[in-house]
């Protein structure tokens, strides 16, 4: 302090007295390295303060490398440059009602105790590599210009509660070692986080309008709620270690998470999405929860997660979804234009993200769990795993598009044992509501005999043979109208089970439908045709040896009288009646007539044998049946290959 060769701190009484006289509001001070007590502080702000009732006027103020033991800035105006770079902050304080006018420097400045500034206005505020060890609160914050807050460490928490970002901010390498409170801000620049820690972030009732930047962040835990952004987030490359929700928040520009890795969960439930997204690619260890959100705009989805939930979701964009190790549950979803949901390959990245986070994949590809309530006429399916899809109460759902290599569940290949006969179930494609619906109570333990039992029981919906005729009958017409013959062959065999075993038809056709079944597998089991058509032979063959065939062949005689004076003579040919056999039945040469004969009735021909009375009703029995059961063969082969 001049002419002093000593500090403000430690002159004496008159000299420092001396020193406040000489101050008047808007002077210019500089205190740098110099220890204020609160009383020493508070006789520098009145000093300079035009009335009890008035704030505090510096010009400019130089506090670099001070030490504030205890301290309050209350209505405090700094007119010009103010410097707090390195100041040490020894205990808990304030700035309450002050106006930094002109640049704010706290380069390096270190807070060891609570620090709130409320009501404060930054003009420029530079806090690069500043300290806080106990909490601090911003509260009612105006930060007018460029804020610079890099390399900032928060050891406890931080609010800032309806603070305004007028310009760029940047926190770039910043690390808060405790929770992070932002609600109510508004930012009208860029604010960036680039490179920064979060041991928990929480951000509500927000905006920003300009791009939020968390670029190759880490963030152990985030919750954003009601927020809205107006411009961009850049989460490229972020690490969110904890769960990380954006719950209620409207994206009206980019939402960019390429390469992002979510150790846990991520909550986009009840968001909207007004712009054109391209979401990933990027890694979840869990869940990604979309309940709720809405896209406005197209959209496409690349990511590698345990499941997808996209509960009562609406798509008004044309949208896609390609996924890996993924299950998607659509139920409830609105889909206004065409989605297609897609598998893809594992990559290595998948490899790296599972080493690095301990995930542990359940499945390569991507399934779908339920489509309930779902209209399927925008939908397109392509390589996705619908083994456990429940169809019940899809609409539209003959519309839907199955694309690639679409799977289902399968009957049981064991072979079971019923009275002590060795059966096996027939192969084909099964939806899992017709697990569900064999496993009821109700079923009789026949029809559940060999099937898996259901990994969990689903409550809320009615299945029966009718629905499940419905499904099955749906899926039919959406291969047969994408010209699939062969793979609706399966879906129509399950609509025809249902019917086989719904009450509500007659008992005679439930047993035509039962005969249809049994001779030909509804048409389409031609081994099952073909061997009824060698057992009908081999009984006809048999029968015709042991009845049909006669002992001997018919001999003829034929008599005839000559008139005595000459004349035209006439004849009568007279053939014996076929006799039944009696010996020597099961010979050689009878067996080669009894297959001609047969072989002839398969293709509706006579075979000119002489047969007995009882031969005659054998052959028209067998160019009754074997012809159609020939037909019911030809007609099972036609429809695995027709194209």
């Amino acid at each position: 302090m001049e002419p002093y060769d000593r500090c403000l701190t430690h002159l004496n009484t008159a000299e420092r007295q001396a020193y406040f006289d000489s101050l008047a509001p808007g002077a210019d001070i500089d205190h740098r390295g110099t220890r204020f007590s609160r009383g020493l502080l508070t006789a520098l702000l009145d000093a300079v303060r035009p009335n009890p009732e008035s704030s505090s006027v510096f010009k400019k103020a130089k506090f670099s490398n001070a030490t504030f033991d205890e301290w309050e800035f209350a209505r405090v105006v700094f007119e010009g440059g103010t410097d707090f770079s390195e100041a040490k902050f020894t205990s808990e304080g304030y700035f309450l009602d002050v106006d930094f006018q002109g640049q704010a420097n706290f380069h390096l400045a270190k807070f060891d105790g609570p620090a709130k500034f409320a009501n404060v206005t930054y003009s420029r505020l530079h806090m690069n590599s500043a300290t806080f060890e106990g909490n601090a609160t911003f509260d009612t914050v105006v930060f007018q210009k460029a804020l610079y807050c890099e390399a900032v460490t928060f050891r406890a928490h931080v609010d800032f509660v309806d603070c305004s970002f007028e310009m760029t901010s940047s926190w770039r390498q910043s690390r808060f070692e405790m929770e992070a409170t932002f609600q109510g801000v508004k930012a009208s620049g860029k604010t960036s986080f680039n490179n920064s820690f979060f041991q928990s972030l929480n951000i509500s009732d927000s905006s920003f309008n300009g791009i939020f930047d968390a670029e190759e962040a880490i963030i152990r835990g985030v919750t954003v709620a009601s927020v809205e952004f107006g411009k961009s987030l850049v989460c490229n490359r972020t690490k969110f270690t904890g769960m990380a929700s954006f719950e209620g928040c409207t994206f009206s520009g980019i939402a960019a998470f390429s390469q992002a890795w979510f150790y846990a969960s991520v909550n986009f439930s009840g968001s909207t999405f007004a712009a054109p997204q391209t979401l990933g690619p990027f890694w979840c260890s869990e869940e990604i929860l979309l309940h709720g959100a809405r896209f406005l705009e197209p959209v496409a989805i690349s990511a590698a997660a345990k499941r997808l939930s996209c509960f009562r979701t609406r798509w008004d964009g044309t949208s896609s979804l390609t996924l890996a190790h993924a299950e998607i549950n659509l139920a409830s979803a609105v889909i206004m234009q065409p989605l297609s949901i897609s598998s893809r390959a594992p990559s290595l990245s998948d490899q790296d993200f599972q080493r690095r986070t301990g995930t542990a994949w359940e499945q390569e590809g991507v399934s779908l769990s339920s489509l309930i309530g779902v209209d399927c006429s925008n939908l397109t399916l392509h390589d996705v795993d619908l083994s456990s899809c429940h169809f019940i109460e899809a609409i539209h759902l003959d519309q839907v598009r199955l694309e690639g290599r679409n799977t289902f569940q399968t009957p049981p290949k064991n072979r079971i044992w019923i009275y002590g006969i060795p059966f096996k179930w027939t192969q084909r494609q099964v939806i899992a509501d017709e697990q569900h619906w064999r496993f009821d109570l109700t079923q009789p333990p026949l029809r559940r005999l060999g099937w898996a039992r259901p990994s969990y029981v689903r409550t809320g919906l009615t299945v029966n043979t009718t629905s499940l005729a419905i499904v099955y009958r749906q899926l039919r017409k959406a291969r047969e109208d994408s010209k699939d013959e062969p793979g609706a062959a399966d879906f129509y065999y399950g609509e025809m089970e249902m019917r086989r075993y719904d009450r509500k038809w007659s008992e005679a056709e439930r047993w035509l439908l039962q005969i249809y079944w049994l001779l030909s597998g509804y048409g389409l089991r031609a081994s099952r045709a073909l061997t009824w058509l060698a057992l009908a032979m081999m009984a006809t063959i048999l029968l015709m040896m042991g009845f049909g065939l006669p002992q001997e062949n018919p001999k003829q005689s034929a008599y005839g009288t000559i008139p005595a004076g000459g004349g035209k003579a006439v004849f009568e040919i007279n053939e014996e009646a076929p006799r039944n056999p009696t010996s020597d039945r099961f010979t050689g040469g009878r067996f080669d007539k009894a297959l001609s004969t047969t072989l002839n009735s398969v293709v509706f021909r006579s075979s000119g044998q002489d047969l007995t009375t009882a031969g005659g009703y054998i052959d028209m029995a067998s160019r009754f049946t074997e012809p159609v059961l020939m037909g019911l063969a030809v007609l099972a082969i036609r429809g695995r290959v027709k194209r």
